[in-house]
């Protein structure tokens, strides 16, 4: 045993010997020692009814004198630590803030209508008080979390305060700004923004085109929406399909739970970004979403591996179906562009391959006319889907920027995403205000991570343009290239094997039928020179007038 030690047990040894000699010494002469509670405080010795105000007075003063201290000591010691100290922040009152906004400005604020329609009798959710009560939990559970929410800095979150700031972040809001205005933290804020996006994604109704495929009257009322957008030359397509990158910074190469190969998230257009596999029908309804693959690989795979909400790939779903070959060419249902003369198919561009369920462009056109007018009549089909992107971009700002985001949480971001704009598309109250999104909710300029640097030391967020994409990124603090990674971009099999112009240039299938069927009514495509002469007369004439 050390000097130290020794003094140390001495020391105890001989305070606990006084401590006991007095006790005794009180106890010989007929005195106890008081207890805490025996104590005399201002007040004390009298009754509740006896109490005077000054009594009183001073035992708030002292007690407030005490809980002072107390706090003092806790916010130093939390500095000492090297962290800030809780602070009391007030919370958005959200009735008396949107109390002010009209229908218009609220729905151009949370993307989202404020109340569903009367007329509106759907039972999933229309709007934000819908969605409010569908992500709010039980009673006995909302008091549980009532009873355990800290009061130390501001105390239980309300739901209508998560949504708030779970739209305000889809719609392109900075975390800071969004923290601020409802008196949040940055932990607070990440904590309820993740479950909330989860419980907006439960709510609102799954995607069902792996269930429309075992659904002849479905089918048939997917396939008359593409009839009517493209004058009834397209029939029996029930999802426009394509394929969109979402950019998201660079995963980190440590990061092996969720990422294996980072540099597989490197697209062929220089940035990092996730493959999204998408369907809509004709109302630009988003029908399908999969994201289970890095920005580097190709559609055609993406496709074939698209899992559904079940776990089952949706190329199975398709092959599996007893209702995609059924043909239908009755008289009474092309009156009503619901004849299927040729089955049910998808429309998609040339980065899929043509089957008898998959209707793409074909690829030679020159002196074949009719191929040329059946490209023109799938382009106007497809073209929903893109449409769709676009006003999913537009309307969901989150989604137009690098997501500094697990891929999990990309994954919950764009599901989130699309069900909030099939809810917007859907609902009777949010119709007539579809173009209230204008470019001037865009704060600022692009992100310098999405533009072409040529500075010597790259931007973050950019691919190194002067190596292979394999390669990994400059570091974002030195600005130095980093080690070149021995993992490549791609697989094998990312590399399409079914693309070849003899596979997407075969005869047969939709494709082939419907190109008949536009040589038989000898339909061309629309001259745009002629449409446009035609259209300048029509405006000088009505100038004259």
């Amino acid at each position: 045993m050390t000097v130290h030690k020794r003094a140390r047990r001495a020391a105890d040894e001989q305070r606990i010997g006084d401590e006991e000699a007095e006790l005794r010494r009180l106890e010989g002469g007929g005195e106890r020692p008081l207890l805490p509670s025996q104590l005399h405080w201002p007040g004390a010795s009298l009754g509740a009814a006896q109490a005077s105000p000054v009594h009183l007075v001073c035992l708030a003063v002292l007690i407030a004198l005490i809980a002072a201290i107390c706090g003092e000591v806790e916010r130093a010691e939390a500095l000492r630590r090297g962290r800030q100290p809780d602070r009391k922040r007030a919370r958005l009152q959200f009735s008396e803030f949107v109390s002010h906004m009209t229908d218009k400005e609220f729905l151009r604020y949370y993307r989202i209508p404020r109340r569903r329609a009367e007329s509106d009798v759907t039972a999933s959710p229309q709007s934000f008080a819908d969605l409010v009560v569908a992500i709010t939990p039980p009673p006995e559970e909302l008091a549980k979390q009532r009873a355990s929410a800290r009061e130390s800095s501001g105390g239980f979150i309300e739901y209508e305060l998560r949504l708030s700031m779970a739209l305000r972040y889809l719609a392109g809001g900075s975390y800071l700004d969004i923290m601020y205005l409802h008196g949040v933290g940055k932990s607070a804020f990440y904590k309820h923004l993740w479950p909330t996006l989860g419980a907006i994604d439960k709510a609102l109704p799954e995607f069902s085109l792996e269930t429309d495929v075992h659904n002849l009257e479905r089918c048939r009322h997917l396939a008359a929406g593409f009839a009517r957008k493209t004058d009834g030359h397209i029939r029996g397509a029930i999802a426009a399909l394509d394929g969109i990158i979402f950019k998201v910074e660079r995963p980190a190469t440590v990061n092996t739970k969720e990422v294996v190969n980072p540099n597989k998230f490197n697209c062929r257009k220089g940035f990092p970004g996730v493959s999204c596999q998408a369907a809509c029908d004709a109302d630009r309804r988003i029908t399908f979403v999969s994201i289970d693959h890095a920005a580097s690989c190709h559609d055609s795979r993406a496709w074939r591996t698209a899992l559904t909400s079940k776990g089952t790939r949706m190329v199975d779903e398709i092959a599996s179906s007893t209702v995609i070959p059924q043909c239908d060419d009755s008289p009474e249902l092309a009156a009503s562009f619901r004849s299927h003369p040729y089955g049910f198919f998808i429309l998609a561009d040339d980065a899929y391959p043509h089957s008898d369920t998959m209707c793409v462009p074909w690829r030679s056109i020159r002196d074949r006319p009719y191929r040329d007018s059946f490209n023109h009549q799938q382009s106007r089909g497809r073209i929903n889907i893109e449409c769709a992107f676009g006003m999913l971009n537009r309307k969901f700002l989150v989604l137009s920027r690098p997501m500094m985001s697990s891929i999990t949480h990309v994954r919950t971001i764009v599901r989130a995403s699309a069900k909030l704009h099939n809810l917007c598309r859907s609902s009777a109250a949010a119709a007539k205000s579809e173009t209230g999104i204008y470019a001037s909710d865009y704060t600022g300029d692009r992100d310098p991570a999405l533009l072409h640097s040529t500075d010597e030391r790259g931007v973050r967020g950019t691919a190194d343009f002067a190596r292979h994409l394999s390669s990994g990124t400059r570091d974002p603090d030195t600005g130095r290239r980093t080690q070149e990674s021995p993992d490549t971009a791609w697989d094998d099999d990312d590399i399409p094997d079914d693309l070849v112009p003899n596979r997407t240039d075969l005869e047969g299938g939709p494709r082939q039928k419907l190109t008949n069927d536009l040589a038989a009514d000898c339909i061309l495509r629309p001259d745009p020179f002629l449409i446009a002469q035609r259209m300048l007369t029509a405006k000088r004439a009505r100038m004259q007038r």
